[in-house]
């Protein structure tokens, strides 16, 4: 910066403000002085020479940008310096820093005879263009009071070039030394005011007509770029235009070799920060992620050819990072491995050890993961992290490294190599490494930096937690998690917890999240009530769920804490807990926890308050959800004692009160009109439209503005045609939104991905988005406890679409379950914020926290025991038959069985089933033929086949606990896998009856097994929905997919062995790379659970089969869909003809249907009695065998 000293007209200026600081001093009174300067630079200086040249002391007083009240800052600051007596001048500068401006000057013009009263001294305001501006606008009672026009201090011509060239110099210098890490590191970038200095330059020579050269001009344009404060699309704007003034200049030759070889390097830098542009909008802008990274990957290889003509290697180290990082998003692998190699031979020949470790721990690492090769994985992530802790512990750092670049990529680097290391480990089957590492990085990781790295290893924190049925710490990890996007605005909708602006929200987001609330109107309606002499009560009501709480708490309160009403500073209180409220309030209100009886509180907190107002303090005392305090009392007696101090509160002058309640318990107020109290306040009329204020639910147009602000927010875009769709479909019942509604259904719109109305439509209706978000909560309580919180859930509701409230006790005596599974369910359902726990001396209740809840809980419960019950008498109904038939069998007599089974030793038993089997195929014939019985032999089969049955089990294949619920056989007809409740597969050899391998690490019940048709490869899947897949060459895990909702009921292999198909409880068919580990596709279509699938034999098509009876038949390239109606009910089973023309499918009804799956056309063939659960075509395609209960 310049040292040069303000001119000649500036001296005589001095002198006159010294003046007339001077004479107001003298004269003890207020007097408001105005001066004009636009560059904080000189303005500082003045500030310094005025010091010198005026003979009374000034008190400097600088604003900071969170400052609300001008007057109270003063006075503050005066008080600060334990002054006696005020000083004789005050200085006030700093204006152009201030958040909200057009706030602070409005506040102060209200108070302006405060100004007057306090300070008896003369005023200095330093001002620039803008600010004297915003004065004249919103303060201009108060500025009228000021001796005259501002005193204007202008800068030559040559003073603001020089400060253009000096500032841009500092910046490219600050560009350069930083290197990568500059662009998220802000401590090297020139501070706001610096930057607002050199834009008003800027502007300021140009009003002047004065031309820079252009070299200066491209370096001010991409300085200007870099400003924080004024958003993305104003930097590519200056970006932009400094690449085009660069671009003319790298191909001019009118400048000497060294001067171009600056240039290259300039332009180098603004090509850089083009790329680190679109790597920011790859990461706002989920929709065209891919787009804008490959706009970065063509700007970071343009600014590295630039360094490279340049000739300075040194500089390519230092920003060649960020590429790989963009390689890694768009999946790249052969380029990231190339350039991971580069990088690294860069740095070890420019040792720097952030970048070096940054080329093990992601560039190279992230390669290795995408191959699946774990242990290369967790050798990489070990080297990085060891390289980054070492040089953190190093006293003396090497090269140009500095201790803050350092600071910063520890806060940022150490979480991704740990993320890294958790995955290697849980891979190889140590979880618990994983997880120490993934708690480690959650603490150390600075989420500012990188938010999505933050939230991914939150996310796979609370999956480690979850797979190791830690269910509480698995969901408080997710609640963490989602306060995070929310707070970074990853996320639009909050379901129905509660996340208010206080968890986490910056102060400067407040105006924004309440604005797209859509609740902005209502709050500055209640802000002008509190103004207002005639509203001392405020009461809120409105339906549940209508948005009472979150308006008080996370939009009136923050707004209030910043007002000033009628020169008082605004203090509110908030109590949502009713028991024991005298001493909650008095804590509150005092300060401390008060003790002592019931008057004594009282007394004191009526005293406290007293005292706020006497100190230009008003107190707001809020009494949320006030429906809980008229359950606490229940007597009218009890809450007179309430009524009472509410009544002496409003008779003080500067306390307000507001009260909150759903409006089906509005009619409670009535008795404080004339009877248990006389609030002559309100005239005794509680219900008045002057204290009444009713808060409704959306209507359509607003609600579809609300969902337009939250998804723009949150870079979550939704088609035009979905937001139509599902405004209109939440106003179906009533012509309103509810936003409770709104916000579960958002919620669930977010967490699935649909953004487009076709998906939508495929996913079933709103309600069916409302049963999936709850199902989510239930799924947080654990697999193994799914029914048991859904009789839970249901239990919190009635036949009367009520909420009853339960105790623990209460729920645990019907639920028959242990209590502490019951208290960890319940913690999970009041962090979810489906439940409100409503604290108690003995035992805390329990309730719903929405009316609008208990619809969809009993609808979902109920239809489950409809299910139930049907499931039950169909499989009533197949017994008896069986009972009846087997009454036959049993009377019946095979004595040559008994011959047979009695010379068969242990190693030929196999022989006798079959022997035993055929003999029961010709009993199974004599009874279809209606044989007499004096004709059937006189031993039983069943008995035959039982004592065959064990002598095989004891040997051979009992070692298992529990009973064997899976079993499949290898192609080579040697093998045989089991899997049962004790989570453990056993490959067992057929030929000695010895298990072979045993797999272990399965959570719960194994379900569906498959093994891959060259043999090599067995997919399991366990009760957590995790599928491992298991060399069996060498034993060990390859592979762990994790299948998002929980059970997997089916596994079948490509007959390539390069893709395993997976169906579930959610619908989805997925199809998985076994080269990478993750999916490829996702077949979505069903509205229910999947429960049969079949790819063909060619590859090329898949049919999936659910509850609905509706078969659909995918093409897998395509992802086209075709839907095959016919079945009625449940499909047990489809399959593929070998030349994959022909498709198989088998249900309830009895009834085999084949189609053709080009035509479509349809054949039944008939004949069995009861359901049919399987289907298998000969190797020609000419026969067709089917098997099912009747047998």
């Amino acid at each position: 910066m310049t040292n040069r000293q303000p001119q000649d007209y500036h001296q005589q200026l001095l002198k006159q403000l010294a003046w007339a600081m001077e004479m107001g001093a003298s004269e003890q009174e207020f007097s408001l002085i105005f001066a004009h300067c636009n560059y904080t630079q000189w303005r500082d200086q003045l500030i310094q020479q005025l010091a010198e040249v005026c003979s009374v002391e000034i008190l400097p007083i600088e604003l900071t940008p969170e400052v609300t009240q001008l007057h109270r800052t003063i006075y503050t600051s005066i008080q600060s310096q334990l002054r006696q007596q005020q000083p004789q001048g005050i200085m006030v500068y700093g204006f152009e820093v201030v958040t909200d401006l057009e706030q602070l000057l409005r506040l102060a013009n209200g108070v302006r005879e405060e100004f007057r009263k306090q300070f008896h001294v003369p005023v200095l305001f330093w001002v620039d263009d803008r600010v004297y501006t915003q004065f004249l606008r919103s303060a201009r009672d108060l500025a009228s009071w000021g001796t005259g026009s501002p005193l204007d201090f202008q800068i030559s011509t040559a003073n603001v070039i020089e400060f253009i060239q000096q500032v841009t110099d500092l910046g490219f210098t600050q560009v350069l030394a930083g290197g990568a890490a500059d662009f998220l590191n802000h401590k090297h970038n020139l501070s706001n005011q610096q930057l607002a200095d050199l834009r008003w330059a800027w502007q300021d020579l140009q009003h002047r007509h004065v031309e820079l050269a252009l070299d200066l001009e491209a370096s001010l344009e991409f300085i200007l770029g870099r400003g924080i404060s004024h958003g993305l699309k104003q930097s590519e704007k200056d970006y932009q235009q400094s690449l085009k003034l660069w671009e003319d200049l790298v191909l001019s030759s009118r400048f000497s070799r060294s001067r171009v070889t600056e240039h290259l390097i300039r332009y180098g830098c603004v090509l850089f920060y083009m790329g680190q542009l679109y790597r920011t909008y790859a990461d706002q802008d989920r929709n065209q992620d891919e787009q804008h990274c490959l706009q970065a990957k063509d700007y970071f290889l343009r600014s590295h050819k630039a360094f490279e003509k340049a000739k300075r290697p040194d500089l390519v180290a230092k920003f060649i990072n960020p590429l790989g990082e963009i390689l890694q998003r768009l999946e790249e692998w052969d380029e990231l491995e190339q350039l991971g190699e580069k990088a690294l031979t860069l740095h070890k020949k420019y040792p720097n050890p952030v970048w070096l470790a940054h080329d093990y721990g992601i560039l190279a690492a992230e390669v290795a993961i995408a191959r699946s090769q774990w242990p290369r994985v967790k050798e990489l992530a070990t080297e990085a992290l060891d390289i980054l802790t070492k040089a953190k512990n190093s006293v003396q750092l090497p090269g140009d490294l500095t201790r803050e670049q350092l600071d910063w990529a520890w806060g940022l680097h150490q979480g991704w190599y740990r993320l890294s290391l958790a995955r290697a480990y849980n891979h190889l089957g140590e979880p618990q490494q994983g997880i120490e590492h993934l708690e480690q990085a959650k603490e150390q990781t600075l989420p500012k930096f990188n938010p999505d790295l933050y939230i991914k290893i939150l996310a796979e924190l609370r999956q480690l937690y979850f797979d190791q049925e830690e269910y509480q710490k698995a969901f408080l990890v997710k609640a963490y998690q989602q306060s995070i996007e929310y707070q970074f605005r990853f996320r639009a909708f909050v379901g129905v917890g509660q996340l208010s602006l206080n968890q986490g929200i910056r102060d400067t987001q407040v105006a924004d999240r309440i604005a797209a609330s859509g609740r902005e109107q209502a709050i500055n309606e209640l802000v002008e009530r509190i103004g207002r002499k005639d509203h001392k009560l405020t009461v809120i009501c409105g339906s549940s769920g209508v948005g009472k709480s979150f308006l008080l708490q996370s939009g009136l309160i923050p707004r209030l804490q910043q007002e000033i009403i009628a020169a008082r500073d605004v203090e509110p209180v908030l109590l949502t807990v009713y028991k024991g409220w005298k001493h909650r309030l008095a804590e509150k209100i005092i300060g401390t926890e008060q003790g002592g009886e019931r008057e004594e509180i009282l007394g004191k907190m009526l005293h406290q308050l007293r005292h706020n107002g006497e100190t230009n303090r008003l107190t707001v005392l809020i009494f949320d959800q006030f429906e809980e305090f008229l359950f606490e009392y229940p007597k009218p007696q009890q809450r007179r004692v309430f009524y009472q101090f509410v009544k002496d509160c409003l008779d003080l002058e500067a306390v307000k009160v507001i009260l909150a309640l759903r409006e089906d318990y509005i009619y409670y107020l009535l008795e404080c009109n004339d009877r248990l109290i006389s609030l002559d306040v309100v005239n005794n009329d509680i219900l008045s439209k002057d204290v009444l204020y009713y808060l409704g639910n959306f209507t359509q147009s607003h609600a579809k503005a609300v969902i337009e602000r939250l998804t723009e927010q949150a870079k979550f875009s939704l088609e035009p045609e979905l937001i139509e769709k599902l405004v209109k479909d939440l106003a179906a019942e009533t012509g309103e939104v509810r936003p409770i509604e709104l916000q579960v259904v958002g919620a669930q719109l977010e967490t699935e991905g649909i953004v487009t109305l076709e998906k939508y439509q495929q996913g079933g209706d709103k309600e069916k988005l409302v049963e999936r978000y709850l199902d989510a909560v239930v799924t947080d309580c654990g697999p193994q406890y799914r029914e048991i919180t859904w009789k839970l859930l249901f239990l919190l509701t009635d036949d009367k679409q009520l909420r009853p409230i339960r105790t623990e006790t209460e729920l645990a005596s019907v639920l028959n379950f242990p209590p502490e599974h019951i208290s960890l369910i319940l913690e999970i359902l009041v962090g979810s914020g489906l439940v409100f726990q409503i604290p108690l001396g003995t035992e805390d209740l329990y309730q719903l926290v929405h009316d609008y809840l208990v619809s969809p809980i009993r609808h979902i419960y109920e239809s489950e025991i409809e299910k139930k019950l049907a499931n039950f008498e169909e499989e009533k109904r197949i017994l008896e038959q069986r009972k009846q038939e087997g009454a036959k069998l049993e009377r019946a007599g095979l004595t040559h069985l008994i011959e047979l089974y009695r010379p068969f030793n242990k190693t030929s038993l196999f022989d006798a089933l079959v022997a035993a089997m055929e003999t029961g195929k010709a009993l199974k014939a004599m009874v279809t033929k209606n044989t007499p019985l004096k004709d059937y032999p006189a031993a039983s089969p069943i008995l035959a086949l039982q004592r065959i049955l064990d002598q095989i089990q004891e040997p051979r294949l009992v070692k298992h606990q529990g009973r064997v619920k899976q079993v499949a056989f290898r192609r080579d007809g040697q093998h045989l896998a089991s899997a049962g409740g004790d989570g453990i597969v056993r490959l067992w050899d057929l030929n000695t009856g010895q298990v072979q391998q045993e797999f272990k690490g399965h959570w719960g019940w194994v379900w569906p097994m498959a093994f891959s048709r060259n043999g090599q490869h067995l997919a399991i899947a366990g009760g957590n929905g995790i599928v491992r897949l298991w060399d069996l060459n060498t034993g060990q895990v390859q592979k762990l997919l994790k299948e998002p909702r929980g059970w997997v009921w089916q596994l079948q292999f490509s007959r390539d062995g390069q893709l395993l198909a997976s169906v579930g409880l959610d619908g989805i068919v997925r199809l998985w790379d076994l080269n990478t580990g993750q999916v490829q596709q996702e077949l979505k279509g069903h509205p229910g659970w999947v429960w049969q699938m079949a790819l063909s034999w060619d590859g090329q098509l898949l049919a999936s089969a659910g509850l609905d009876g509706i078969m659909r038949v995918w093409n897998i390239k395509t992802r086209q869909v075709q839907e095959l109606k016919g079945h009625q009910g449940r499909v047990y089973q489809v399959e593929f003809s070998w030349d994959s023309q022909l498709l198989a499918s088998a249900g309830v009804n009895g009834i085999v249907r084949l189609w053709d799956v080009k035509t479509r056309q349809i054949q039944e063939l008939k004949g069995h009695q009861g359901w049919v659960d399987q289907v298998e075509f000969s190797p020609d395609g000419q026969l067709l065998a089917s098997a099912g209960v009747d047998r």
